[in-house]
């Protein structure tokens, strides 16, 4: 039976620091770090329970701030504003839904009150997967599954009120964009790295510009011949850490112009960078 650990590590590898032993047989996935950068959320099925989940950056402080719906919806990576809303909380997003079917949004403060839901997904019959915030936290970005198309939501989240209908920008569509999957967004722009799987080969990463949602721009294309996830900014969005499955698998970065790629890791999933 496996053992979940959550660790932290320098950007260049060094120092690798273990802040979390799970129980046997839990998982956690999706570690993001706050915008103060002393506590980590993450997904977690423990004990159990699936849930999202804080924790002190230095490994103490563990507590459950959600008990998630649907026990097995994996679909519920968290994600920090890196700004606060109105009422002065940093909200973290996440969604959750029945396994195979709808998923919506939701936004909860950090100690795990004022959970609302943001869209309907029963009624819309969509599938709002991985949602995360952009850099204005008041903008949401997702990828709903199995479409070749990004969703920005404007989350009207100081309300407290469920079923809050969101205002929804489609961004046309991006040439070489198939079925884009763990949106991320960077510090200071409105650049979004994912992993795209065109059905007949390894998930690549791509970085696209949303600027202009009109007219976005393809930034980048990372394509190694092996699956690569979750994709993430360093602070100041020149570089991005991702994991690469395989047998050169691991935590890797890399530049934005392509050059130094670097194994940082070879174990480990889900890299984040704190901003």
């Amino acid at each position: 039976m496996w053992t979940a650990t959550a660790f932290v590590m320098n950007a260049d590898g060094s120092n690798k620091t273990r802040i979390y032993l799970a129980p046997k047989g839990a998982s956690i996935r999706g570690p993001v770090w706050s915008p103060d950068g002393t506590q980590i959320a993450f997904w977690g099925r423990i004990g159990g329970v699936s849930g999202i989940h804080t924790i002190n950056a230095d490994g103490s402080g563990f507590r459950r701030i959600v008990t998630l719906e649907y026990q097995y919806s994996l679909a519920t990576f968290p994600d920090w504003s890196p700004v606060p809303a109105p009422d002065g909380e940093h909200k973290i997003v996440f969604t959750d839904g029945p396994s195979g079917d709808y998923r919506d949004i939701f936004v909860v403060n950090p100690d795990g009150s004022e959970l609302t839901r943001l869209t309907d997904g029963a009624t819309t019959l969509e599938w709002y997967s991985y949602a995360a915030w952009m850099p204005d936290g008041v903008r949401i970005i997702s990828a709903p599954d199995f479409e070749s198309a990004l969703l920005i939501h404007v989350a009207q989240t100081n309300t407290g009120s469920e079923n809050e209908t969101l205002e929804i920008a489609s961004v046309e569509p991006i040439p070489g964009l198939s079925d884009p999957i763990f949106p991320r967004s960077a510090n200071h722009s409105d650049w979004i790295a994912m992993s795209d799987w065109e059905f007949t080969g390894p998930l690549e990463i791509r970085v696209v510009d949303l600027t202009d949602v009109q007219a976005p721009q393809m930034l980048f294309s990372l394509n190694l011949g092996n699956d690569l996830r979750w994709a993430s900014f360093s602070p100041d969005d020149s570089r991005i850490a991702f994991h690469r499955s395989g047998a050169s698998g691991g935590i890797y970065r890399i530049n934005l112009d392509g050059t130094g790629l670097t194994l940082l890791s070879n174990k480990g999933v889900d890299p984040n960078w704190r901003r």
